[in-house]
Formats: C-alpha cells, sequence, structure tokens
C-alpha cells in the first residue's frame, strides 16, 4: 500500500489553496507560529493546521493532506 502525501498553503483570508505540493513521503512538522515562504505572498506566519486523510474504495492508494493557514508576517 503507498501513501501520497499532499501539502496545502493557505493565503490569509483565502480558502483556496494556493500553493500544492505533493510527495511520496512525508513533510516535515509544522507547528501554529512558525513562518513558511510561499510562491505567492513571501512569508507568512502559520494561524492553523489540518490534516485530512483519505482512502478511495478498493484503492491500494492513502492520501494524506496537510493544510497551512497562514496570515502575512508582520
Amino acid at each position: 500500500m503507498s501513501t501520497e502525501y499532499i501539502l496545502e498553503v493557505y493565503e490569509s483570508d483565502d480558502r483556496r489553496a494556493n500553493n500544492k505540493y505533493i510527495s511520496s513521503t512525508p513533510f516535515g512538522a509544522f507547528s501554529v507560529g512558525d513562518t513558511v515562504k510561499t510562491e505567492t505572498q513571501g512569508t507568512a506566519r502559520i494561524t492553523s493546521i489540518g490534516h485530512m486523510v483519505s482512502q478511495l474504495p478498493k484503492s491500494e492508494r492513502i492520501t494524506h493532506i496537510t493544510m497551512l493557514y497562514t496570515s502575512i508576517r508582520e
């Protein structure tokens, strides 16, 4: 069984992921308060983190999505 890892970064006041990264290995750990540098907004602060794990019926693949919600770093 394989696992696909997806990291989505959501910009301040926007519920669409503007930065999405896919990997076959887990991403590093993130914490609220950490800063991330995104392709579209530069450096931002993580305000909350969400996770979603899913597997389609009869599929051999598990998908783990990590969602980082951010605000512009001040």
